[in-house]
């Protein structure tokens, strides 16, 4: 089943692209997770799982200044996430005190 045209042409949206960074992440391809996390940060700076994904792509191949000012900004905008006691957990891998 083809889809129509307008489909096709439509940009990505915001959970469009958190979920091609995702696919992206558990292929271990870390530069394309890390852009598709950024485009859906361009599209939606609020987004916080995108932040967070991001900041832990950063973590992962080793951009310890850009994870710690991911995930920082992560817990700063959604301290009660689900995902704030992984953050921190990261955050102190990163040898940053988060309590």
């Amino acid at each position: 089943m083809e889809r129509p045209a307008e489909e096709e042409s439509r940009p990505p949206s915001v959970e469009d692209l958190l979920a091609r960074g995702n696919q992206a992440a558990r292929e271990g391809r870390w530069d394309d997770a890390a852009a598709a996390y950024r485009e859906a940060l361009a599209l939606y700076p609020g987004y916080s799982q995108a932040l967070f994904n991001l900041g832990a792509v950063y973590a992962k191949v080793g951009r310890t200044a850009d994870a710690r000012e991911t995930l920082e900004r992560f817990l700063e905008q959604d301290p009660f996430s689900p995902a704030a006691p992984r953050a921190r957990e990261l955050l102190s891998s990163l040898g940053v005190d988060r309590g």
